[in-house]
């Protein structure tokens, strides 16, 4: 449960009777809808989970990020998510043992091998345009 700001988790637990906010899910995203709605003000955030915090898809998910994607908002989707990685430790004071290792991407055709160039400007430039270079 989230409460003006603070997370508390306990197994098992009451449900309150009423509440701002309920949350399905306390995989990955349901945890971050939890913490960011709570950080933006609103009390009585709940998040309800049928079996234990990050026990379903999330505890077998690998981890990549990459950045390149045919859409813009996926870009920056990806590139908010490096971001909060980066600052993760200070914010939640947990290492999440990120590390920037890179993608290697292979083409079998050329036509493939286009998208993937076509991708990779789309991320180059939505990179410059959020750090204040709109670059045309």
């Amino acid at each position: 449960m989230v409460v003006a700001g603070t997370i508390e988790l306990r197994a098992n637990m009451d449900l309150p009777k009423t509440a701002s906010a309920v949350v399905i899910g306390g995989g990955v995203v349901g945890c971050s809808i939890a913490y960011n709605l709570a950080r933006r003000g609103l009390a009585g955030v709940v998040v309800v989970e049928r079996e234990t915090v990050g026990s379903g898809t999330t505890s077998k998910a690998a981890g990549g990020i990459r950045v390149q994607f045919p859409t813009e908002t996926e870009i920056r989707f990806s590139l908010e998510a490096i971001r909060v990685f980066e600052r993760f430790q200070d914010e939640f004071g947990v290492d999440p043992g990120y590390k920037k290792i890179g993608y290697l991407f292979l083409a079998l055709r050329s036509h493939a091998a286009q998208r993937i160039r076509e991708a990779d400007r789309a991320a180059d430039q939505a990179r410059r345009r959020r750090a204040g270079h709109h670059a045309r």
